[in-house]
């Protein structure tokens, strides 16, 4: 190195510790088979993100320091820099160690002693910019050197400085190359982790990571840290240098003698007081406001709104960094000062319109200089983009499609007389930045067609009104009469466009947390939320209630990936976590969310439109950590979810499995129990002490059930491994094998039910729901039977009797009294009969019936249908169908009606006393 420059500065940099942070985020692919025989789903692995940094040996650098290369012959000269020169680190080796793809960046941070000397050096990763963002395939690897060059143009206000402690961070988190059913973009908003808030004294090098709600002292300053985030730093004392990083929420500054870095994110930025050349903003930062000091802000693009709240306030830029910020300025300051790198000053005045030459404006402040100076303000609650207002409302009144507003402030209500209602405009978006809507307040949501709106990560807390609950509503929910508090945080009404909410808080909603009504071709994604209910003040109803406008709406429901925390104060089994109606099953997708629930615990609501409620909810995360689907039920019914088999017999009457069962139970005495195996199989011992029934599912292994003295299985549907005994499939049924060698459940044909001992069915032949009887009786108590052989018998029913005779005679007796008599087609020989009304043919077959004695209320007989009345007593009118072949003949009995019209010549109808007639013979 020459040491005959006239501008030789020397320049020692003492020490560069490499302090590597290596940030691990864990990515999720899942893998689902399924065949035609079975729905059983094949490993899902979770990946891993995994990135190492190395030497060129491969030996890890994580907490070694790295050495600066020198020039050959030179191993022994000392490191001094200068302007103009350049120095690179030993080679780096950053390796993706896991098997998903990943980005990362790597980022300078916590500099150390002359932080100023940091200003005059410039850092590039392989002569491409350090913190430029580069990807990494699974196993893959970067050779990279780290070079600093010292600015040509550096002046002598940079010899002596040195500084250490520099960390160099690198970031990584999942890339857009690995593919799920829709393609490789479901990770395409993946962000870098984010950190702690944190501290670093620069005069000891450590570093303190600092937790809400506690007070630290860093050397002769103090850090306050308030229960939300928000941090204040102070020192009135001696100077020092401190390096602060944020993770959002606000920083305030009062340190007139110090040196202060700012790194992360914050949504505001107080700078009370700094030393002359002290603040230095490297971070992402909504609003800057500086009262004392200089503010250098290093990066152009990184404040969006920089407020002078004192003409004492100087706003800088590095040489060659273009300044692109929004100036704001507090109504009295009449001057305001902007510097690039160490030129002197430009004051820019009122009285100069807030301009100035344009040959005197440095490119860099350009951008500033002609923007006009808008009033300061600190109690800006929210901003669309670079736009900042004094209110919410008036926000999400300017704010159009496409546009999102970021809150910087929480919203809360405290009047519980009158709600705040919060309505989005079309399409717009608002953006929490992770405040809070508390109190009598509710969101409204835009329901126009072909309008996609969303509410993201918003905590929405203790909403609450003073409006008091019917008392029929406190009867039906289980709440003490005088219950005050009907107030949902977001609602929907009409819906017919697209509703997303996510990344949201729900605490202490005391009504629906969440409330829509959509309409058919609507879309309603409900993901990545939490819902809790810690308030033991107010008394919740539901968390989400979606009720469709009309009957089996083809309204899309998607519930995905949320977190349900149990509710409280809830004494009616008809509260629920989840409630959905009049919404078409197939339109609804329920899956991937964690409930803390008790097994037996009624989790979601559902009508006949969502068929199987509780199945769809699953499967679930066994843990609200867990980042895979972990958890299934054993079983369901009436949408209340049991974790064992065992549970659900004891509890309910009947279960459908949700996943395979190797769970061996007991089917206890007196216990009527049916089993929906489904799709799925059951692979535990079923012992049967009571009565087992079994009517559908697939490959069902009839060995697995062991029928015990005193048990009865009854299977009416379902495909078996194997021929299930035939005592236990119900009669007018049969086990046929299938060209795969498994056994289904079919019925019989006629001829094989007549063969088998029936009499007796309902329904056509053809129909798939009929069944057989070995008796009329058994037949008539299931409604219309229709006849298979001849039958005589007296038969009782209480309600209605309908019989089709066919090419079949009945004889005997037919009792229902008061309730109506069919004989629709053939041939009925009857002693009796006791009935309300008489249908003598009522199909289209013809009918020879005979009536030998009986009594009932009226008599009518179709036209294919010939009726013979030979006694019993008839108290209502006759009627005999015209235009056909039907006939009525009376030849004796007793009628109110004048029966004169169907008596024979043969026999006589006389009129009694009593006005009834009467019918013999002559």
């Amino acid at each position: 190195m020459s040491n005959t420059k006239a501008t030789k500065r020397a320049l020692l940099l003492s020490v560069l510790a490499m302090l590597v942070c290596v940030a691990m985020l864990v990515g999720t692919t899942f893998a689902w088979f399924t065949d035609s025989a079975s729905t059983a789903v094949h490993k899902i692995q979770a990946g891993t993100l995994d990135i190492q940094l190395l030497d060129e040996s491969g030996a890890s650098l994580e907490g070694r320091t790295l050495s600066w290369k020198k020039a050959d012959g030179a191993a022994n000269e000392e490191v001094l820099w200068e302007p103009g020169c350049t120095y690179e680190l030993q080679p780096i080796v950053i390796k993706n160690n896991g098997n998903l793809a990943l980005k990362y960046k790597i980022v300078i941070t916590g500099i150390n002693g002359d932080a100023k000397l940091n200003e005059a050096i410039e850092w590039t990763i392989n002569g491409v910019a350090l913190d430029a963002e580069k990807v990494l395939l699974a196993g893959a690897f970067d050779t990279l050197t780290i070079s600093g060059h010292m600015k040509e143009e550096a002046g002598n206000e940079y010899q002596g400085l040195s500084i250490d402690g520099i960390a160099i961070t690198v970031y990584a988190t999942q890339y857009t190359y690995e593919n799920d059913s829709d393609g490789n973009r479901y990770d395409g908003s993946a962000e870098y982790v984010k950190n702690n808030a944190t501290i670093m004294d620069n005069a000891d090098g450590k570093t303190v990571t600092l937790e809400n709600g506690k007070t630290y002292t860093i050397g002769n300053g103090t850090v306050v840290v308030d229960a939300d985030g928000n941090l204040s730093y102070t020192n009135t004392g001696a100077a020092q240098t401190v390096t602060i990083n944020t993770d959002g929420g606000t920083l305030t500054v009062n340190a007139p003698n110090d040196t202060v870095y700012h790194y992360g994110e914050a949504d505001f930025v107080d700078i009370n007081a700094v030393a002359g050349n002290s603040y230095h903003e490297f971070g992402e930062v909504a609003v800057l406001s500086i009262t004392n000091g200089r503010a250098v802000i290093e990066k152009g693009d990184n404040v969006t709104l920089t407020q002078v709240k004192s003409e004492n306030a100087v706003i800088a830029v590095p040489k060659d960094v273009v300044l692109e910020t929004t100036l704001a300025k507090a109504a009295e300051v009449t001057q305001i000062q902007l510097q690039k790198g160490d030129e002197a000053p430009i004051v820019i005045k009122a009285d100069e319109n807030w301009t100035k030459p344009e040959e005197e404006v440095p490119a860099e402040l350009e951008k500033v200089i002609g923007t006009a100076v808008a009033e300061a303000n600190d109690h800006y609650v929210a901003r669309i983009e670079n736009k900042f207002y004094v209110s919410l409302q008036s926000a999400l009144g300017a704010a159009q499609s496409g546009d999102t507003v970021v809150m910087l402030k929480d919203f809360v209500n405290s009047d519980l007389s009158k709600t705040a209602n919060i309505s989005l405009n079309d399409g717009a978006t608002l953006d929490g930045n992770g405040h809070k809507i508390a109190g009598n307040a509710c969101v409204y949501m835009p329901s126009a067609a072909g309008v996609v709106s969303t509410i993201n990560n918003v905590i929405f807390e203790n909403i609450h009104n003073d409006r008091v609950v019917s008392q029929s509503n406190c009867d039906r929910y289980g709440w003490k009469n005088g219950k005050v508090g009907m107030q949902s945080a977001i609602y929907a009404s009409g819906l017919q466009g697209t509703v997303n909410i996510t990344n949201c808080v729900f605490n202490g909603v005391d009504w629906d947390a969440i409330q829509v009504t959509p309409k058919a071709g609507s879309t309603l994604n409900i993901t990545g939320n939490t819902f809790m209910h810690t308030d033991t003040e107010f008394s919740q109803l539901r968390y989400i209630h979606v009720e469709a406008d009309g009957w089996y709406t083809k309204a899309t429901v998607n519930v995905n990936n949320n977190t349900f925390y149990k509710t409280k104060h809830l004494n009616d089994p008809e509260i629920t976590s989840v409630g959905v109606w009049y919404v078409s099953s197939s339109y609804t997708n329920l899956t991937g969310n964690y409930f803390e629930f008790d097994p037996a615990t009624k989790i979601i609501d559902t009508n006949s439109e969502v068929p199987g409620g509780t199945s769809t909810l699953f499967p679930a995360r066994s843990s609200a950590s867990s980042a895979t689907d972990d958890l299934t039920p054993a079983a369901y019914a009436e949408d209340i979810a049991y974790l064992t088999l065992q549970k659900a017999i004891d509890s309910a009457s009947g279960v459908t499995l949700l996943k395979d069962n190797s769970e061996n139970v007991i089917i206890p005495e007196g216990k009527t129990f049916t089993l929906y195996v489904g799709s799925f199989k059951n692979n535990g011992i079923i012992t049967n002490k009571g009565t087992l029934k079994i009517t559908s599912g697939n490959a069902i292994d009839p060995s697995k059930i062991t029928n015990a003295e005193g048990g009865t299985v009854i299977i009416t549907g379902g495909t078996f491994t194997a021929a299930p005994s035939p005592e236990w499939i119900e009669f007018g049924k049969k086990a046929a094998e299938s060209s795969d060698g498994t056994f289904v459940i079919s019925l019989m044909t006629d001829e094989e039910a007549v063969a088998a001992g029936a009499v007796a069915r309902n329904y056509s032949a053809t129909s798939s729901s009929r069944k057989y009887f070995k008796t009329l009786e058994e037949g008539l108590k299931n409604g219309a039977v229709y006849l298979l052989a001849n039958a005589n018998g007296t038969f009782t029913k209480n309600g209605m009797m309908d019989i089709y005779c066919g090419d079949f005679t009945l004889t005997g007796s037919l009792l229902c009294p008061g309730s109506t008599l069919y004989i629709d087609d053939g041939t009925a020989i009857l002693d009796r009969i006791e009935c309300g009304t008489f249908y003598g043919g009522y199909s289209s077959g013809v009918a020879n019936i005979t009536v030998k004695d009986g009594t009932a209320t009226s008599i009518k007989v179709s036209k294919n249908a010939t009726v013979v009345i030979q006694g019993g007593n008839y108290t209502g009118s006759i009627k005999v169908t015209t235009g056909g072949s039907g006939s009525l003949t009376i030849t004796g009995g007793t009628f109110a009606a004048d029966p004169s019209a169907y008596v024979p010549e043969t026999y006589q109808a006389i009129q009694n006393d009593d006005g009834t007639w009467t019918v013999s013979a002559k």
